[in-house]
This record gives structure tokens, sequence and C-alpha cells, in this order.
């Protein structure tokens, strides 16, 4: 009898570890399908949404905002601003710009990203046990009982936004760090995307 109820715990704990396992499995997928959200390129439906707006402040003047959704590298974000940039100075038939501001503001939210449950339910067994005098019938757990439990995650994102504000011109510049050929950069960061 001493072998049947030690093989029952190492049922008991079997499933027990399974049951954890689950738990643990079911939430780094859910954190997995959340990390994978990046910022694509494309214009923001609003004002403050994800994506780039720009703004024109005179003829050869413009400001260009780029905002990354949360986990959006600071390279990436800027690149994308960058990028509309010399969109917008093509656009306007025009051969350079010069980044005459530019800023990065980081984003932090924190919110609730993910919940996990787990329930594994048990059936019985009968176990009878006979002596002497007379026979005794018990229900064991076949299983063990676990109550459902739920994981909730809370998460601090980053993000960032980028802003540039570029005056526009054409043919032949000055050599600086701060002025950029439209056509180059388009190509450059449209290689990464």
């Amino acid at each position: 009898m001493n072998k049947f109820e030690i093989k029952d715990n190492t049922v008991y704990a079997s499933m027990r570890s399974l049951g954890r396992t689950l738990t643990v499995a079911m939430a780094m997928l859910l954190l997995a399908a959340c990390a994978s959200n990046r910022s694509t390129y494309a214009p923001a439906s609003e004002e403050g949404e994800v994506g780039y707006t720009e703004s024109r402040l005179s003829e050869a003047r413009y400001r260009v905002v780029f905002k990354g959704e949360s986990g959006t590298t600071l390279e990436t974000v800027q690149d994308y601003a960058l990028l509309r940039a010399a969109e917008l100075t093509v656009a306007q038939n025009y051969d350079w710009f010069e980044v005459a501001e530019r800023s990065s503001t980081p984003i932090v939210e924190q919110r609730n990203s993910a919940r996990a449950a787990v329930q594994v339910s048990t059936g019985t067994t009968r176990q009878t046990r006979c002596g002497l005098i007379g026979c005794t019938t018990t229900e064991v757990p076949s299983a063990p009982a676990f109550p459902q439990s739920e994981l909730e995650f809370q998460e601090r994102e980053q993000g960032y936004v980028a802003s540039v504000e570029v005056l526009m011109g054409e043919g032949e510049h000055e050599r600086s760090a701060d002025i950029y050929d439209a056509r180059d950069v388009i190509a450059s960061i449209r290689a990464k995307l």
C-alpha cells in the first residue's frame, strides 16, 4: 500500500509542476506578443497619435514630428523624422535640408498588459481498504485540484517622440553636419525598413 501512496504523491507533484509550467508558458507567450509591437512608418491618424505629422512654418521651413509606439528605439524614431523631412524636401522640389532644431522626448506609459489564467480540474478515484473487521471506501483526488490562478502584468513601456525643424534648399550647399542630401537620406533610411 505504501508504494501506491508514493505513486499518488508523484502524480500529484507532476500535475502541480505541469500547472506551473503551463502558467509560465502562457505568461511568456502573452509578453512576447506584446513585445512585438514596433512603430511602422506611416502618417499619424490624429495629432499626438503614433506616426508622423508635419506643419509648414514658412515657404521652405517645416516642422516634422514622429511619435513611436512604446518599445520603438530612439534611433528609429529620429530616423523616421528625418525620412519624412527628406520626403517633404523632394516633394517641394528641393535638394537638401538643414536641421535648424531637433529634440527627442521619452514617453513612459504604465499599463496592465496581459492576464493569464490556468485552471486544472480534477477527478476522484475510490480507494477501498479492507481489514479484519470490514472495508472502508474513501474518495481520493486522482490529480491535484488547482484553483484558477491569474497573473497580471504591469508594464512600464517607453517610447519616444522626435521633432525636427528643417530649412529646405536647392543646388550647392555648404558642408555641415546638420545639412542632409534629401535623396541620400531617403535611400539610406528606406534600406533599413
